[in-house]
């Protein structure tokens, strides 16, 4: 065959083919000897594309191989850091049309209309799949800001084991760690006793919160819940009830401390409620307006409830209420006043005193509102002379009204 002569934009000979047997390269370097060059065995296939037969070839310390027309990217075996000498390819800078992205797949990438990384002006270095329509960068997707992404899901799986590992993913612009098969096991090695699906996770140490924790579902503990003193279990979306083991306040006395609603918030009542699991999303109507702190149990039907705890202020009570006969045990209201008594008047809708001992171990009786009177220990009368004198004595004795 005839010669064949390649010059560079130069018009530097950078390759001639001699008809020789067998068929030689001859290579010119950039700035070497023109005059000099060296040959190499080469092959012509058919089509007319060249293949170099070597067992060996180098090229020379900071001289590029260049691709594209305008030498748009360059390999190169770079000594520029003296302490750091590296292979570097040197891609385009991004424009309308050059893209700094390294891409690496089968022959479907071949000549093929990508579209996927059309305007990138950070370096990409991107690795299609066999049908070159899913893809995974190592790339900056902006000035500091180093990524490994993807069109779908990336999958990692340590130690060679390609049917376990884990997921990451984005669905409706949240981030989502996932375990390819099983729980995902987080810190220490755990084997899992109740959280075995795929969406699971099991912490194998100990997890630290920094700030506020949301338990959205039900939670269950196969352990003690510790809570540290001082700290309060908080019930309510405004800090409405707290449960603390006060250990601080008072060193003589360091107890639970239970605070409840505070009395004015809308429809708060300091009221805690036992019974059983009827209560549970139940209008009961036991309560409504009580201010002072109760502790109430409720009975089985949810229709009467037993409450201790405080009438007002300095006045503790007993309190029932409800279907039941309403009944209250009190302090007496003024002072020097022992227990009252009190049943509740439907018709008067008032609370009124039936018996109520005072400090000196007196009795008053009272009926429904009647005013209280002294205890009787006798009749005054010894001689029944008229049916006047047996009204007068029950009068005396609180069971008539006078005339």
């Amino acid at each position: 065959m005839p010669d064949m002569e390649l010059y560079d934009a130069k018009g530097r000979l950078i390759l001639r083919v001699e008809q020789e047997t067998p068929e030689k390269l001859r290579h010119v370097p950039y700035g070497s000897d023109y005059d000099a060059p060296t040959y190499y065995p080469l092959q012509i296939d058919s089509s007319g594309r060249i293949h170099i037969v070597l067992d060996d070839y180098q090229v020379s310390d900071d001289s590029p191989i260049r691709l594209g027309d305008d030498d748009d990217a360059k390999l190169v075996w770079e000594t520029a850091d003296d302490n750091a000498h590296a292979l570097i390819l040197v891609l385009p800078e991004g424009d309308a049309t050059n893209v700094p992205v390294f891409i690496i797949g089968d022959g479907s990438i071949e000549n093929a209309d990508l579209g996927f990384f059309n305007g990138k002006t950070q370096p990409h270095i991107v690795v299609m799949d066999d049908d070159a329509d899913s893809w995974l960068a190592l790339a900056h997707i902006a000035d500091d800001q180093p990524v490994i992404y993807s069109n779908n899901a990336i999958r990692i799986h340590p130690s060679g084991d390609v049917d376990n590992g884990f997921s990451l993913s984005v669905t409706a612009n949240r981030p989502l760690l996932a375990a390819v098969s099983g729980p995902l096991v987080l810190g220490l090695d755990a084997t899992a006793t109740y959280a075995t699906n795929t969406a699971d996770v099991v912490i194998g140490r100990k997890i630290e919160f920094k700030n506020q924790a949301w338990f959205i579902g039900a939670s269950w503990f196969g352990a003690n819940l510790t809570v540290n003193t001082d700290i309060a279990i908080v019930f309510g979306s405004a800090n409405d009830v707290r449960w603390r083991y006060d250990y601080s306040s008072d060193a003589d006395a360091r107890a639970m401390v239970v605070c409840l609603n505070k009395a004015g918030h809308t429809g708060n009542v300091p009221v805690c409620i036992f019974g059983d699991e009827g209560i549970w999303g139940t209008d009961l109507g036991l309560f409504d307006g009580i201010t002072e702190p109760q502790v109430a149990v409720v009975d089985d039907d949810n229709d009467s409830g037993g409450l201790f705890g405080f009438d007002a202020d300095d006045i503790p009570a007993i309190t029932v209420r409800g279907a039941a006969t309403d009944i209250r045990f009190k302090a007496g209201q003024a002072a020097g006043n022992g227990v009252d008594i009190q049943a509740y008047d439907v018709d008067g809708g008032t609370w009124a005193s039936v018996v109520r001992v005072e400090a000196a171990n007196e009795v008053e009786l009272g009926f429904f509102g009647a005013t209280p009177v002294a205890q009787q220990k006798k009749a005054n009368h010894n001689n029944w002379a008229a049916i006047g004198d047996v009204v007068n004595a029950l009068v005396n004795l609180g069971l008539l009204d006078a005339a």
